[in-house]
């Protein structure tokens, strides 16, 4: 049968025919050599089918022609798999961009990021603070002492060091706290400080500026977010303290990030 008949048995088109046989993919039984008309045959519409399948599955054309030469199909789809999961990857990436973008305007000009922390070995000590206003003068203090309990220990580069809530329930005054500084390695345990593994993972992360006493808004942009978006809370709140009155004079520079660990929704990308 002519090209043309033969595309409408394949459904595709008779430029994509001529196409592969250009490139020599797929050709024709045979071509007049005094018209140049293309001529196939039945059993040519199941071999089609084959680069058909192929095509859906997204392989490139050369990877079909590989295959086609005898290369390993296994390898091949292997190779395929692995490519489109690094493609769903981005996807879901973009996605949560856009959904983040998205969700921007409500959060209070907080903006709301997603990260992937690594699992630290962390020197940590829990106190007690009167009320939140002393969490960061007392995470001066711990860090302090702790450098007097281990003058040789080593913090990781970049530094990171945070505070979680260890009571089971919200308080005003009376708040116990765990602070919690990364090391290189652990050492022995004493006088109230324990080294231990702060586990990583994905995080939702919201950067506060200025005093410690108006972070409620940033709480409450990142809790908005996360009513909209494709996780739920997998851990407890972490509060990274960046820079503050240690070291930087300007309140406007004081820096804390709240981080929430998250677990993806099921049914979600």
């Amino acid at each position: 049968m002519l090209i043309g008949a033969f595309s409408k048995y394949v459904k595709t088109t008779v430029k994509t025919l001529r196409y592969y046989d250009r490139i020599g993919l797929f050709c024709p039984a045979d071509t007049d050599p005094i018209t140049g008309y293309r001529h196939y045959t039945v059993e040519q519409l199941a071999d089609f089918e084959r680069i058909r399948q192929y095509r859906t599955a997204g392989l490139s054309v050369e990877q079909i022609r590989r295959l086609r030469n005898g290369e390993n199909r296994e390898t091949i789809l292997l190779e395929q798999q692995k490519l489109l999961s690094e493609q769903e990857r981005v996807l879901r990436q973009q996605k949560e961009a856009v959904a983040l973008l998205l969700n921007a305007p409500h959060t209070n000009n907080y903006i709301v990021s997603i990260k992937e922390l690594p699992t630290y070995t962390v020197c940590t000590c829990r106190t007690r603070v009167p009320d939140v206003a002393h969490i960061p003068p007392a995470f001066s203090d711990r860090f302090s002492e702790m450098k007097k309990q281990y003058p040789n220990f080593s913090l990781v580069n970049p530094n990171y060091c945070c505070v979680t809530f260890t009571d089971t329930s919200h308080r005003d005054a009376d708040i116990e706290v765990e602070y919690a500084e990364a090391v290189t390695t652990p050492q022995e345990n004493k006088n109230g400080f324990v080294f231990k593994a702060l586990k990583g993972g994905t995080v939702a992360c919201v950067e506060h500026r200025g005093r410690y006493e108006n972070i409620s808004a940033a709480y409450a942009a990142l809790f908005r977010w996360l009513t909209v978006s494709e996780y739920q809370m997998a851990g407890a709140v972490r509060e990274r303290f960046i820079h503050g009155e240690w070291d930087r004079k300007n309140e406007a520079d004081w820096l804390i990030e709240i981080q929430v660990p998250l677990l993806k929704l099921r049914g979600t990308l």
